[in-house]
């Protein structure tokens, strides 16, 4: 849903009075999207039925009166148009109220925080994943090379962090309108200073209605935070214009000796409950296989393939641990204090020495598996 303008950092009050919903936030984005521009009754039930994952907005707001449908004699069903009723703008707009703190005596948490599935805060640092800007944006020079060549008109980045990869998606495709999403409204912040020419949005992938069709759509190192591979990826490919592709890019490294000390340095510990959860933040991968099956059956091609990056970096192994500090460690970080943060990365940080030890120039070589998709309807 592009259009959709909940504020700047889509900063409403979930609390609103709103119907009984399991999914609220879904509720209440499907309400903008309404709100934001006519629809018919065919693009309602196109960008319901493709949402990732599809969820019961519809329903909820059927059910509780909050939307209807205008139709003229003689006009087909689906071009009928879908309206917010008074009892849907009303609701819309208390949501779109600041929320007031639930608890006056307790710190907000900071706008740009995301939770992982487990409910842990998790927190995107758009100045410190740029760190290694270089490195984490070659990847996705290899993918969208290997999207076939055509001239697509309309492209996006679906977790486009700083902008990195959108600036990569652009360059490639310089005749498409790109656009870019992220959950983190730090990262969008960056993005738009860095692009103030292309649009960008703060959205979950999870509740991102916009039905397309899109020529290219790219997923640059996000997936793995995301759960339900089996729903989700066809979602997206569903938004694909006839021949346009799904372009994704993965880590793989939960495997990784960097990734395993993780979480033996949070098991083995003071902090060891509060990181009970950390290591499920992300989501593990399936085979190959597993990938080609479930895209081969929406789309008329299923290009895989897996490559290990050696990133070599200067300053020994405590650049190992600045390069995961702007992604895996979040989910073990976020929920420690000062001290614990800081105790925690100094037991990381002599068993990576350990696992990584640096060249006699002092450059440590970091391998890095990634997993590559490029999935064409």
């Amino acid at each position: 849903m592009q259009e959709q303008d909940l504020g700047k950092d889509n900063d409403y009050d979930k609390d609103a009075n709103l119907p009984a919903s399991s999914h609220p936030g879904n509720l209440l984005a499907f309400l903008a999207w309404l709100d934001a521009m006519p629809r018919t009754f065919a693009d309602t039930m196109e960008a319901w039925r493709t949402s990732c994952p599809r969820l019961s907005a519809w329903e909820d707001a059927t059910t509780a009166g909050l939307v209807d449908m205008a139709s003229r004699p003689g006009v087909p069903r689906a071009q009928a148009i879908v309206t917010l009723t008074a009892k849907g703008r009303a609701a819309l707009q208390q949501a779109r109220q600041p929320a007031m703190p639930k608890h006056p005596n307790k710190p907000e948490l900071p706008k740009h925080e995301k939770r992982t599935r487990k409910g842990a805060a998790m927190t995107w640092s758009a100045k410190q994943y740029v760190k290694f800007e270089n490195e984490r944006t070659r990847p996705v020079r290899d993918l969208l090379a290997a999207v076939p060549g055509r001239e697509p008109r309309v492209a996006v980045d679906i977790g486009c962090g700083p902008g990195n990869s959108t600036e990569v998606l652009a360059a490639c495709f310089p005749g498409a309108s790109v656009t870019g999403l992220d959950s983190s409204a730090d990262m969008v912040e960056a993005a738009r200073k860095r692009l103030p020419a292309l649009k960008f949005e703060v959205s979950r992938i999870e509740t991102w209605y916009d039905p397309g069709p899109y020529d290219v759509i790219l997923a640059n190192a996000v997936l793995q935070w995301l759960p339900d591979h089996g729903r989700l990826l066809p979602a997206l490919a569903a938004k694909l214009a006839p021949g346009g592709s799904l372009a994704i890019q993965v880590p793989d490294t939960l495997d990784t000796p960097a990734h395993r000390l993780m979480r033996e340095v949070a098991a083995d510990g003071p902090w060891a409950g509060k990181l009970a959860a950390a290591s499920q933040a992300r989501t593990g991968l399936q085979g190959p296989g597993w990938y080609y099956e479930l895209l081969r059956a929406h789309c008329a091609a299923v290009d895989v393939w897996h490559t290990t990056y050696y990133h070599a970096l200067a300053g020994g192994p405590a650049a190992i641990v600045e390069w995961f500090k702007g992604t895996g460690l979040r989910p073990f970080l976020d929920p420690l204090d000062e001290a614990e943060r800081a105790a925690y990365l100094e037991r990381y940080t002599a068993q990576v020495a350990r696992a990584y030890p640096p060249m006699a120039d002092g450059t440590v070589l970091l391998p890095f598996p990634r997993f590559f998709i490029v999935a064409t309807r």
